[in-house]
């Protein structure tokens, strides 16, 4: 077999070179044993079974047998080449050439990855029969057992560790040893497939990890959209009318969006209750410096502005700088866009800022004729400017943003507005 021939690799005297060589040969023995076990263990009695249909098959083992072909060969090869070792004339690069044209193969695994384990997860919970045939094999074929997705990785896995090997063999090896050129253009060509595959995964778990937080609210909120990057997220305290109260924040790249943990769902994955999604280009944030507030910032949109609190320094700096280079981004992007093309971008120069209120618990008497808050003589807040005011002092409505029609307002906005200056008149 294969494997006892490398067994009987000579063994001279070791250079770090020498030491690399033997390294690349044996994490492919044990990739290649890997692939081998999985396709006769899983894939060809699974596709004999009739468990899944061939199509089910074919979507989540899309080239994992091509892709063991073709190390089987590159394996095969390694073996022949340190077997008659010499250091200063054996060359492996040549033989790394040779598979460039394959690695193709690996692109196509990697771009369908995210989509086969999609796939995967999706069997598993509808067809009991297959959810049985993953178990059995998980527990049977490898010890200590391991989950099938854990090899369905390793192709994934395996151009970045050889872009890592050959780099430390090239390293070792002098200038005028003859493998030395042919090592720098293997590494060179792998080196941009890696970057595809690294960029390809990065994008699969990306797009991973939008779904799993749009499934984590209650109802399916419609948070996924083609541009939307998942970037942040994280419990920050909310200043609200009567307590303070914890709400889970998840930052994108377009948009923030903040939740209250759900009491009950049917759903296991899903934990929280959407409350608002503010557009980033209809935000301002503002650092506190007040004692109160330690740790605080204003989020002031127009939707509802409030005030939110970090556990630490660190953290609300981390919040602010995130959201604040997100703007950054988005304001450039706005500037280079042709004239008229800036759908989706909101206009924040004549938006109306929501105020924020003042909590409950921090005024017991009008803030303007000092009256005291009694269960009659009841709290209102001003929707222009936040304070908390009793019924007198906020008798007027003005309309501050078409769509809201006329709202409470007190005295002071009044008679600051237009139309308090006509009364006036």
């Amino acid at each position: 077999s294969s494997s006892s021939s490398s067994s009987s690799v000579a063994t001279p005297p070791s250079s770090k070179r020498d030491h690399i060589a033997r390294e690349i040969l044996s994490t492919e023995r044990a990739y290649v044993e890997s692939l081998q076990l999985v396709t006769s263990t899983f894939v060809r009695p699974l596709r004999e079974s009739g468990i899944l249909s061939q199509e089910a098959v074919k979507e989540i083992f899309n080239g994992f047998e091509d892709i063991l072909g073709i190390n089987r060969l590159l394996y095969e090869e390694l073996i022949e080449r340190l077997n008659q070792w010499d250091d200063s004339s054996t060359c492996i690069g040549d033989v790394f050439l040779r598979l460039l044209p394959f690695l193709k193969i690996y692109r196509v695994y990697t771009s369908t990855y995210s989509t086969a384990l999609n796939r995967l997860l999706d069997c598993q919970q509808r067809n009991p029969a297959f959810a049985n045939f993953v178990s059995e094999w998980e527990t049977t074929e490898h010890q200590p057992p391991l989950p099938i997705n854990a090899f369905l990785i390793m192709p994934v896995q395996r151009l970045p560790r050889y872009n890592l090997l050959l780099d430390d063999l090239i390293k070792n090896t002098p200038e005028e040893h003859p493998d030395r050129s042919d090592l720098q253009r293997a590494l060179a060509e792998m080196g941009s497939v890696a970057h595809y595959i690294n960029e390809s995964v990065r994008q699969a778990e990306a797009r991973a990890k939008m779904l799993e937080v749009q499934n984590s609210f209650v109802g399916g909120a419609a948070i996924i959209e083609a541009h939307r990057v998942f970037v942040k997220e994280g419990m920050l305290t909310k200043v609200c009318r009567r307590t303070d109260k914890p709400r889970m924040f998840f930052l994108f790249n377009d948009c923030l969006v903040y939740a209250e943990e759900a009491l009950t769902s049917t759903q296991a994955s899903a934990r929280y209750v959407l409350r608002k999604k503010i557009m980033l280009t209809n935000l301002r944030v503002k650092k506190l410096e007040e004692e109160r507030y330690k740790h605080g910032f204003q989020v002031i949109n127009d939707q509802k502005s409030f005030v939110v609190y970090a556990s630490d320094d660190a953290e609300r700096e981390s919040w602010l700088g995130a959201i604040q280079q997100l703007q950054g981004h988005l304001q450039t992007q706005r500037q280079t866009m042709a004239p008229g093309a800036s759908q989706g971008f909101d206009s924040t120069e004549n938006l109306f800022e929501k105020p924020i209120w003042i909590p409950d618990k921090e005024a017991r008497r009008c803030l303007i004729c000092n009256d005291e808050f009694t269960f009659l003589n009841r709290r209102h807040h001003c929707r222009s400017c936040g304070r908390l005011v009793c019924g007198s002092c906020s008798s007027k409505r003005l309309v501050l943003v078409k769509k809201d029609g006329p709202v409470r307002v007190c005295t002071i906005c009044f008679s600051e507005s237009p139309e308090g200056q006509q009364n006036k008149a």
